[in-house]
């Protein structure tokens, strides 16, 4: 009986190892850290993890160009900081983990679209 129990604990724990594997990221960052990498490196689907001082975010890169994936850790009591995967149109992909919200790119007077610069609401 007890041969019995320790094969099945056995199994057991070769299960959970296996599941915990699975569950490992592709990519660790700190924060500060940007990287680029080759398709080679990082598929779709792969998880990118952002490391700061225990907390972790994690993302799955994204499949097209069209997508980026991003999160930011917002908890009272601990620094803000961000996780932010783009595709690359060339293949390949650009990861930023740092603290703060996300990086964004500020619009330019050519990107704005045509239309009133008045709002309707205003009195």
């Amino acid at each position: 009986m007890s041969r019995c129990i320790l094969a099945v604990a056995c199994l057991v724990g070769l299960a959970v190892v296996g599941s915990a594997w699975g569950a490992v990221p592709a990519v660790v960052l700190k924060v500060g850290q940007s990287r680029s990498f080759t398709a080679a490196r990082l598929a779709p689907g792969e998880k990118v993890s952002c490391v700061n001082h225990g907390h972790v975010l994690s993302v799955d890169a994204p499949a097209s160009p069209a997508i980026s994936n991003g999160t930011v850790w917002t908890q009272p009591g601990a620094t803000h900081f961000h996780l932010h995967v783009t595709a690359k149109i060339a293949g390949g992909y650009t990861a930023d983990c740092g603290l703060g919200g996300f990086h964004w790119k500020t619009a330019t007077a050519s990107t704005r679209p045509d239309g009133p610069t008045h709002s309707y609401l205003a009195i």
